[in-house]
């Protein structure tokens, strides 16, 4: 009995459903199951936990943030919209968006905005590029946004910011 209910919890999980002859066929063989034999119980479990594994086969392990944090560090650069995101993990946008709410606490756009920023602050410290070169090597297309977009990150402009850290060094 356990079996059946861990299995169509699985199912139910990922929100597949035993069909409906499986689940009558299970309340015949439970009310019957005094009557059968060992081997009988057996071939029965064996034939249902095969149905179980048909049915889950082509499904994909769950999304983890990790999966696309990886690629959005690598590509933060390119023009990632939530919906070519979601393309590329056969996931729906809905759920990448509640994934990364829950792990990190933000938005995908605010998520993606700071990767973009922390590359900034890097490229600000460690090189002499202009603030324009900057903002289009970490994937802005415009000035006033990545500076508005910096100064509400790190709380001074991004010219601010390369003079205080620059003097530390």
């Amino acid at each position: 009995m356990q079996i059946y209910f861990i299995g169509t919890e699985a199912l139910f999980q990922h929100e597949l459903t035993v069909d409906e002859q499986a689940t009558l066929s299970f309340s015949d063989f439970v009310a019957n199951l005094q009557s059968k034999s060992p081997d009988v119980i057996s071939t029965y479990l064996h034939g249902f936990i095969e149905q179980i594994a048909a049915r889950c086969a082509n499904l994909t392990p769950p999304l983890k943030l990790q999966t696309f944090s990886t690629y959005l560090k690598e590509n933060f650069d390119k023009d990632i919209s939530m919906d070519s995101l979601a393309d590329r993990y056969h996931a729906s946008p809905q759920y990448i968006s509640r994934l990364i709410k829950k792990e990190v606490g933000m938005t995908y756009q605010s998520y993606l905005n700071h990767l973009r920023i922390q590359k900034a602050q890097e490229l600000l410290i460690h090189t002499e590029l202009s603030v324009s070169e900057i903002y289009e090597r970490v994937g802005y297309h415009g000035r006033n946004t990545f500076i508005r977009t910096f100064k509400a990150i790190c709380g001074v402009t991004p010219s601010e910011y390369r003079k205080l850290h620059k003097k530390e060094d």
